[in-house]
């Protein structure tokens, strides 16, 4: 019984032998390259191998400091299968900031991308042991067995992105990513996957739980991963046409002119697109559909393993049902409460904070938000971002900023309180602007008085934002 529930052995055990079907494929230098599921398996191998000798040698905790590349989702598995504790480090943050994180998490050895080894990998050069990931000719050593309670011991460290306050080092386990057949990302797709092995461009994060999840969708589902370094897409897409993408709202946005220019064969033949992390503003899902494509919009974070709901309707109104394994729930407070297959072992080091959010099994998102009739959720905010005026009114800057998102003229907005007013600081066309101000006094002429904005800013850059884009408040 516990080895038909143990997923992660499973999928192991079916990539051996099967020389067919391709795994992965990816570009370098303009040249596309396949790997097969058999070759996947004894990359893997290889690489349990190498971390065991680390281990013998003292190391326990290795970071992974890389691109997204094949080099990493292979290490990522070997690690897992041979009861390694990993941690995911950002390769976007300064190399400050990434020194702060492995002495946080207790790293003592480092796996560096051949893409950023000469950037913030060569600033880290001296300050511990590490080598450059790559998939070793050596010795193979094969998981001959994964006992299923080891699918709940804590084995990987995600960063969150601390776009709403201090960063948290976040302790996940197997069993979050390997619980169930489906992530989010495919909650939709059976039908879609059955009789034919579909092909997957990931272009998200490898260091985030949500390219981590998209990758589990394909293991799943015996697919094809596409890996994308997220700056050449349109490249990658001629190069591996892909049925389906996971990807952030900032790459929808870029595909978006290739359809507004009457050019859908840019996109590779996609069908389905995934996307999450952020705001989807500015997207054009009508534009989107001329060409037969679905935009789906997934709701989750780091601590829950990336599991929350899918909104697999036509517009991005609501953050859609629960997924996979996933229950929702609204506090007393009006607080959205998660319970899923994903939802984290624990903060790192962090008992308190890990209490705070936990309760009775249920995740305090620190989001505002209610059901629908349909069960549908609908987020209008963050506790922390929460407005509160001297009359005692809330107000969430969220649901001000998706009112004024709703004009296609405004780029980017960010609201906020000052002296007990509501200001907004909006980005757009130096051309648009008289037109935007006619709309901000539409919009205050039929909104409750503490909701209106007091005066505008208008701003000659977009705001600052986090890897996933989500918009960092600092007001």
């Amino acid at each position: 019984m516990a080895e038909e529930k143990n997923n992660l052995l499973n999928i192991y055990k079916r990539l051996k032998g099967n020389e067919e079907d391709i795994k992965f494929r990816y570009v370098d230098n303009g040249e596309v390259f396949e790997v097969s599921d058999d070759r996947y398996y004894h990359d893997i191998n290889k690489l349990i191998h190498r971390l065991n000798e680390l281990k013998k040698d003292g190391y326990s905790n290795f970071g992974i400091l890389s691109e997204n590349s094949y080099e990493f989702y292979t290490l990522f598995m070997a690690a897992l299968l041979s009861k390694t504790m990993i941690t995911m480090l950002n390769i976007m943050e300064k190399p400050e900031i990434v020194m702060e994180d492995i002495k946080r998490a207790g790293v003592n050895y480092l796996f560096v991308g051949k893409e950023v080894a000469n950037s913030v990998g060569s600033c880290l050069s001296g300050e511990l042991n590490s080598e450059l990931l790559l998939i070793p000719d050596r010795t193979e050593e094969e998981v001959i067995d994964f006992p299923y309670e080891d699918l709940f011991k804590p084995s990987m460290i995600f960063f969150t992105s601390g776009t709403t306050g201090s960063k948290k080092a976040v302790l996940l386990c197997p069993n979050n990513f390997f619980a169930s057949p489906y992530t989010v990302f495919v909650s939709e797709l059976g039908d879609v996957f059955a009789g034919k092995r579909r092909s997957l461009l990931l272009a998200l994060p490898a260091y985030h739980v949500g390219g981590i999840c998209g990758f589990q969708s394909v293991l799943f589902n015996d697919g094809t991963v596409h890996i994308s370094n997220m700056r050449n897409t349109f490249t990658e897409l001629k190069l591996m046409p892909s049925d389906y993408s996971a990807t952030v709202p900032a790459v929808i946005k870029l595909w978006q002119t290739a359809l507004k220019r009457g050019k859908p064969e840019k996109l590779g033949g996609i069908k389905y697109i995934y996307s999450g992390a952020a705001s989807m503003e500015g997207v054009d899902i009508d534009l989107y559909k001329k060409y037969g494509i679905k935009i789906r919009q997934t709701y989750g974070m780091t601590e829950t393993g990336g599991r929350g709901t899918v909104n697999l309707g036509d517009d991005f109104m609501s953050q859609g049902m629960p997924g996979e394994m996933s229950e929702i729930k609204i506090s007393n407070e009006g607080e959205v409460l998660v319970k899923s297959a994903g939802n984290m072992v624990g903060y790192l080091d962090n008992e308190e904070e890990t209490k705070d959010i936990y309760e009775n099994g249920w995740i305090h998102t620190g989001d505002l938000g209610r059901l629908d009739e349909e069960g549908k959720l609908w987020i209008t905010g963050r506790i922390k971002n929460l407005i509160i005026l001297s009359g005692g009114e809330n107000v969430s800057p969220e649901q001000i900023e998706k009112d004024l998102y709703s004009n296609s003229d405004i780029s980017e907005c960010f609201v906020y309180a000052k002296v007990d007013r509501i200001y907004a600081d909006i980005y757009c066309d130096p051309e648009k602007r008289d037109s935007v101000k006619i709309f901000v006094n539409e919009y205050n002429a039929k909104s409750p008085i503490f909701r209106r904005i007091k005066a505008v800013n208008f701003v000659d850059e977009g705001f600052e934002k986090g890897h996933t884009g989500k918009l960092i408040r600092r007001k």
